[in-house]
């Protein structure tokens, strides 16, 4: 992750990037007084657009510290979000319209913020293009961050293809309803081929046969 107060009044081009307000974010608040860190984050492409991922975003109530985000690469443009200063906002996934977004993170006399987030541009483009390196492209063209394939979120609107299962990254079986029978035999068909000494799986066999016919006896479902 970059830490955006060692970055103040620079642009950065990228396709995205992991962000949080201070080298020790996550551990510490942010805790330098009546600092206005701005840094513009741009697209390498005019027909990007900005996803913006809230982390986690720890503060005051009164939002006296705060980060917020602007479109294009001023202050004076376009508010994106609100002053973000509480966890409220947690988990959040926003869409940005515009290839050029400014982070800022203000803070007052008495600073208490701590913000991580992930801002990822994504292409919005015609069928036969192609996506760069890293990024899936949807049927319509757009492209999106291979981190949000598979997330449970739908990323390419009115088809979903970002959540198809041979599109995901790792291919996961669905959990199998089992009863307690079933979870006890295939505990015991587990233990049964890892021992190898015919003597002990003569054992766990008669034993096996005792607890189904006790599971039958007692109705235990």
């Amino acid at each position: 992750m970059l830490d955006l107060s060692g970055l103040n009044g620079e642009s950065l081009i990228t396709w995205g990037e992991e962000f949080r307000s201070h080298n020790d974010s996550g551990m510490y608040f942010f805790d330098e007084k009546n600092i206005d860190c701005q840094v513009g984050i741009i697209a390498p492409s005019e027909s990007a657009m900005f996803m913006l991922k809230i982390i986690s975003i720890s503060g005051e109530q009164e939002c006296g510290s705060f980060v917020r985000f602007h479109l294009g690469t001023q202050v004076s443009g376009p508010s994106a979000t609100p002053k973000l200063c509480t966890d409220k906002n947690d988990g959040q996934l926003l869409i940005l319209p515009s290839d050029k977004i400014l982070i800022r993170l203000k803070t007052d006399d008495t600073p208490l913020i701590d913000a991580q987030f992930q801002l990822t541009a994504y292409e919005l483009s015609g069928a036969d293009h192609k996506c760069h390196e890293g990024l899936f492209s949807c049927d319509s063209g757009k492209c999106i961050h291979e981190d949000f394939l598979c997330d449970g979120k739908n990323q390419c609107p009115g088809e979903e293809t970002d959540e198809l299962a041979e599109n995901c990254p790792v291919k996961i079986a669905p959990p199998v309803a089992m009863n307690n029978k079933s979870k006890a035999g295939g505990l015991i068909l587990a233990l049964l081929l890892s021992i190898r000494n015919q003597g002990r799986r003569n054992t766990i066999w008669r034993f096996m046969k005792l607890l189904v016919i006790n599971h039958k006896t007692a109705q235990i479902h």
